[in-house]
């Protein structure tokens, strides 16, 4: 009877899912893009033609952009492909970054989340100019990615873009990303390169052109009109006698992670599939402290409400690393962290230090991909973790520096 009941209840939630769009409305039963290489709506050519063409105008721009990082270590490349407006700035960005490996989570992102988005992509060698080819394709191919996404480039001068032949690929739309991608590389393992991942997101948040930023990783989806919602709540409350703490405050979304195929929409369709296990808090396995504070269970039984607003506020606590909307002048993320660990705790603990308010939502969630398991992880990952530990430890100790006036501390 119990097994009976999930059946029903699956199917009744891939009914909710089926009525909503998603990727799925681009593509075929083989999972390629249903357009046939015709005129590309819009474009006045073929999609081939079009990618071409795109190709052709970033390579000149990244061949024309001499800027580095903040280090000196990282040549960077930002707006390489923008969209033409933005349609406020009161308004919120997702910041994002990736490697070629992952660029095809943006298609699904695009999809659920309806509003601007800021991504860094972290390139190297020969791979670049595949990674301009992904670009290309993903814009020309996906209109929620084409008028919603700025595309910006970060490479390590030691491995500088390479000449490729990359404008001879033969790109359309009845292809996916895999059938021509270069490198496949995981983000961790790339040979003799570090990954820097707040080094990226520091480039998505100050290329960003809205005031709100949702920090999130690639390959997690957002329920369904989050974006929407988000702007109506800041609207809401520019009124009310409280709008000068919105500045201040980190708008916490609860993570979790989901081993259907299907992402649910709404909060309740998560609360029934969380209970029969096909969805559970994130980071559960590998860090289940990380996200403890968040209060699941706190969040889970608040009174529904129709719109989006503050279920409750919460102290930061050690090791504390919420995803998370906020105004995008927050302190940004310390460059030194590379590969794994304490790469998103540092910020979070920085932002208690500097007097940030930490408020939940009751309605909004993240979604990510797949259970995060330890053994799926790159062989590193412990040498990195220790090692980013001591620097953590080196960081908490500088913030009593920056801060001097601050009772708080990262505990």
């Amino acid at each position: 009877m119990v097994v009976t009941f999930i059946i029903l209840h699956i199917y009744h939630f891939k009914l909710l899912s089926d009525i909503k769009p998603d990727m799925k409305s681009n593509l075929n039963k083989n999972g390629k893009v249903r357009n046939k290489d015709h005129r590309v709506e819009g474009w006045g050519q073929s999609s081939s033609e079009a990618i071409k063409m795109i190709i052709s105008g970033i390579i000149n721009k990244l061949q024309n952009v001499h800027m580095l990082d903040r280090s000196g270590t990282y040549g960077i490349a930002p707006d390489l492909y923008a969209p033409y407006y933005i349609k406020s700035t009161e308004d919120v960005s997702v910041v994002t970054h990736t490697t070629s490996e992952h660029m095809e989570d943006l298609i699904l992102l695009s999809e659920r989340w309806d509003g601007p988005m800021s991504v860094s992509v972290f390139t190297y060698d020969v791979d670049a100019y595949f990674t301009i080819a992904a670009i290309a394709y993903l814009c020309v191919c996906f209109e929620k990615v084409r008028i919603n996404t700025q595309f910006h480039i970060a490479f390590p001068l030691s491995h500088s873009p390479r000449n490729s032949d990359v404008k001879d690929l033969d790109i359309s739309c009845n292809m996916k990303l895999k059938d021509f991608l270069h490198n496949r590389t995981r983000n961790y393992e790339i040979k003799g390169l570090e990954y820097p991942h707040n080094m990226l997101r520091n480039l998505a948040i100050q290329h960003s052109k809205t005031s709100y930023i949702f920090m999130i990783d690639i390959d997690m989806v957002p329920s369904s009109s989050l974006h929407q919602e988000f702007v109506d709540f800041l609207h809401h409350h520019r009124h009310l006698p409280s709008s000068n703490d919105l500045a201040n405050t980190v708008f916490v979304v609860p993570a979790f992670e989901c081993s259907s195929e299907e992402f649910p929409f709404s909060k309740d369709v998560v609360i029934s599939l969380w209970s029969y296990g096909v969805i559970r808090p994130f980071y559960i396995e590998m860090c289940k402290k990380c996200q403890k504070y968040t209060d699941y269970d706190r969040w889970r039984k608040l009174e529904e409400e129709e719109d989006l607003d503050i279920g409750y506020e919460l102290e930061w606590r050690d090791p504390w690393e919420p995803f998370y909307i906020a105004s995008r002048d927050v302190p940004l993320f310390d460059e030194r962290f590379k590969q794994y660990g304490f790469n998103r705790i540092s910020q979070a603990c920085e932002l208690h230090v500097a007097g940030y308010k930490f408020a939940v939502l009751n309605n909004a969630f993240l979604l990510h991909k797949g259970f995060k398991q330890p053994h799926k992880f790159h062989e590193t990952k412990e040498e990195e973790q220790n090692r980013n530990r001591l620097l953590f430890r080196k960081f908490k100790e500088e913030l009593k520096t920056k801060y001097p006036n601050s009772q708080q501390r990262c505990y």
